[in-house]
């Protein structure tokens, strides 16, 4: 079984101090499905990503709940990006994701 991967992010929230925030993804490398997950620091029940191409052309526009499974069946193999926003549209973390 892997292990998940662990990122911890820094972002800032108007008028208040920065936050540590852990934000994972995982399993990485995967062929059917994601887990996006965070914790309870970022007090947001949803969170918005965008899949990206190493080109930049956004594949997927999408918002999730905390650990919600994210298909990537339809994507090609490949190396992809994904970036992670809180409600708000404040930058939390951008993962590489490698579907195989």
């Amino acid at each position: 079984m892997q292990q998940p991967l662990i990122i911890s992010a820094l972002t800032g929230i108007k008028g208040s101090e920065k936050l540590m925030i852990a934000c994972q993804i995982y399993p990485n490398p995967s062929s059917d499905f994601v887990v996006l997950s965070w914790d309870s620091a970022l007090n947001s029940t949803y969170v918005n990503y965008k899949i990206a191409d190493v080109n930049g052309k956004n594949i997927i526009l999408a918002s999730a709940q905390n650990q919600s499974k994210i298909s990537v069946l339809d994507l090609a193999i490949g190396t992809y990006i994904i970036n992670v926003s809180d409600s708000k549209n404040n930058f939390i973390k951008s993962f590489k994701l490698v579907k195989n």
